[in-house]
């Protein structure tokens, strides 16, 4: 005889194995528990046999006189089949037929239809209702199939209340019976949405049962993000902290403790591309060599990518109110409506965070919520951030579209200093003159993110804040102790990275009279020497800006 972890009274968990007279119900029994549980806190039950295991509820109570209807497909919950592997796993065994029925009958009639499984065994005094989101199905057989919930969420109902726990393809519900009527007036939602991040909207409609029910105001909230799950892009000019940006923001929104440094199972990051698509997205169909004994064959199998890893990963995760983050580095060097393709309809969300419209997409729907449940529709949950980033600077080789644009969050980043006394560096040029100018990096890029936009009749560039740069275009290496070989880093920086990006992307572009370096520079060959040289190489007009901010 199997062992599973059974539930007791007080909620705890025992692995034992007992024969079916400990849990098994029968058509009656199920019948009483739910007249017993019906017919509670002032409410007048009526229940009626349809078919095996479907029945017709009327109710109504002294609040509230007027009737209400809905059928109910019931069946009693038993261990899972597999306790080797599963020792947790209970289930309902039913025919699809029967859910059919019952969904059918509920279309028809344009009244609420009801899953439920019954919790009961030996060493309980009191059942555990657990609820499937019902369901029309593509069964034409009569073959049984299996809703399955864990014990440990059982446990759970039994000690707060109510409990939801998330499946393959959906949220289960358990609770109490003094919970049952709570689940009947919002069954709708309550498999769709976790109930800690609906904070404001649930309080209210649960009302005075949840004011009695103290436990379920903490599993309400338990571990809430800050924020319902968003579609944001932080933009601005090259190394202003757009990565420093989405790292505190992650910090701030579930993860305290995480550093872009180090990985994290909750947070998935690509950099998009020009040849970046749709396939590399989501993933696609690959050959796969499958090997038994002696022999081999080859298989075709979907091999899910980022998109789809961080969306399974965001539902495995959903029940526990830990945040997913999908981070899209350097957005606008692809073509990201191609690249988000169907998905470019899960964009839009709701109050919560939640997906608008849902789609089909039976790849992507098999390994988020398993094979048998291929059919149905994704969508975006409330803890899963889509975070970009995108470089104003860049000579884009995509332009992105003003209806996907919409369906984000921009934040800008200006090029003021992130983090004040970092990234800093010293070095010296010499004049014509011989004189000395020393500079540095702090001081030194914001004056040329002045000269850079100042209009030309004011003696600057003229050109757009798309130009400027930002603290961390640059990251030096720290020198403290002062090493030779870290200084010769640190000044290449300037002459190759600093230089080559003032030439290209900011001198050559201007059409202003005025000039970032002297006028005799012709060409970035002869600026690169005099800068290997330590030779001023600046002009004299924006020389006398810096010497004006020292005054």
């Amino acid at each position: 005889m199997a062992s599973y972890y059974w539930v007791h009274d007080n909620g705890e968990m025992k692995y034992e194995s007992h024969p079916k007279e400990y849990y098994q119900l029968n058509l009656e029994q199920l019948k009483e528990i739910l007249i017993e549980g019906l017919s509670g806190l002032h409410n007048d039950a009526e229940i009626t046999s349809v078919t095996d295991n479907i029945f017709l509820v009327h109710y109504n109570n002294a609040t509230d006189s007027s009737l209400k209807r809905f059928y109910i497909c019931v069946k009693g919950v038993t261990p899972g089949g597999r306790a080797e592997k599963y020792p947790y796993e209970f289930r309902i065994q039913q025919s699809p037929l029967q859910w059919n029925e019952t969904f059918e009958l509920a279309e028809r009639e344009s009244i609420p239809g009801i899953l439920l499984g019954i919790y009961y065994t030996n060493n309980l005094s009191s059942p555990i209702f657990c609820a499937w989101q019902l369901k029309e199905t593509n069964e034409t057989s009569g073959t049984q199939r299996s809703k399955q919930i864990d014990s440990k969420t059982i446990s759970h109902a039994l000690t707060s209340g109510f409990s939801q726990s998330q499946t393959k393809n959906e949220l289960v519900c358990a609770f109490r019976k003094e919970f049952l009527f709570f689940y009947l007036q919002n069954a709708t939602w309550l498999h769709e949405k976790v109930l800690n991040a609906l904070i404001p909207n649930a309080t209210e409609q649960i009302g005075e049962q949840l004011e009695r029910e103290g436990d379920l105001i903490d599993l309400l909230t338990r571990n809430s993000n800050s924020s319902p799950g968003i579609n944001r892009i932080y933009y601005g000019a090259p190394g202003t902290g757009k990565s420093y940006g989405i790292q505190n923001f992650i910090k701030e929104n579930g993860i305290q403790d995480y550093s872009d440094k180090e990985s994290h199972a909750n947070v998935f990051r690509v950099t998009l591309h020009p040849e970046y698509s749709y396939n590399d997205f989501i993933g696609q169909v690959m050959p796969v060599i499958k090997r038994e004994d002696d022999s081999s064959t080859i298989e075709y199998e979907f091999v899910p990518q980022i998109f789809t890893k961080a969306l399974a990963r965001a539902f495995e995760k959903r029940v526990d109110g830990e945040p997913v983050f999908l981070i899209l580095e350097e957005m606008s060097r692809a073509n990201v409506a191609a690249v988000f393709g169907d998905l470019f309809q899960l964009l839009d969300r709701d109050s919560e965070g939640i997906s608008e419209y849902k789609i089909d997409n039976a790849l992507i729907a098999a390994i988020v919520f398993g094979e048998t449940n291929s059919n149905e529709k994704i969508f975006l949950p409330e803890n899963l951030y889509i975070l970009g980033t995108v470089n104003t600077s860049d000579q884009n080789v995509f332009v992105m579209d003003t209806a996907f644009k919409r369906r984000f969050e921009f934040e800008y980043i200006s090029t003021d200093s992130v983090v004040e006394n970092t990234n800093d560096f010293s070095f010296e040029l010499t004049q014509d003159d011989e004189s000395v100018i020393e500079l540095s990096w702090l001081t030194l890029f914001p004056k040329i993110n002045d000269f850079i936009v100042k209009k030309e009749e004011a003696g600057g560039l003229g050109l757009s804040e798309d130009k400027q740069l930002g603290q961390f275009f640059i990251k030096f290496k720290k020198n403290e102790d002062y090493n030779s070989e870290i200084n010769d880093y640190n000044l290449q920086q300037i002459r190759g990275k600093l230089l080559q990006y003032l030439w290209n992307d900011v001198e050559m572009v201007s059409y202003s009279t005025h000039r970032i370096f002297k006028n005799e520079i012709s060409s970035f060959g002869k600026l690169y020497t005099l800068a290997t040289n330590n030779k001023n190489f600046f002009s004299h007009e924006f020389i006398q800006s810096l010497q004006r901010e020292k005054v």
